[in-house]
């Protein structure tokens, strides 16, 4: 390429070094975008568990009405509270998962920039 094509395509595109830190912020931008996401996604399954852990009647609400219903209304309430324990469990376990994957892609990045 002669030099006057040569000055034009760096004119137009710039030197090769200007497209390799071009293409790194590109890629760095994208992996920041994937941290936050990935941290996002990690905060809403821990309010989703939160939000269900909520649904359980508190400890002196749950005792009076076993104490004051018939068998069946306290069955349905064990059922009911085991069911939004099982619930919980699901939604702990999940948000964990969420958030080690988080911890993993922080950590990648960190690796990244120190290699």
């Amino acid at each position: 390429m002669s030099d006057t094509g040569q000055d034009k395509r760096i004119e137009r595109f710039g030197s090769d070094e200007d497209i390799a830190n071009a293409e790194a912020a590109k890629r760095q931008d994208a992996k920041d975008a994937r941290v936050r996401l990935l941290r996002s996604k990690a905060a809403v399954a821990r309010s989703e568990a939160d939000a269900i852990e909520a649904m359980h009647l508190d400890p002196d609400t749950l005792e009076d009405l076993l104490e004051s219903s018939s068998p069946l209304e306290a069955r349905r309430l064990e059922k009911s509270e085991h069911a939004i324990s099982q619930r919980v469990t699901k939604a702990k376990a999940a948000a964990e998962a969420a958030e080690y994957e988080y911890e993993q892609a922080v950590l990648e990045q960190y690796d990244d920039s120190k290699g």
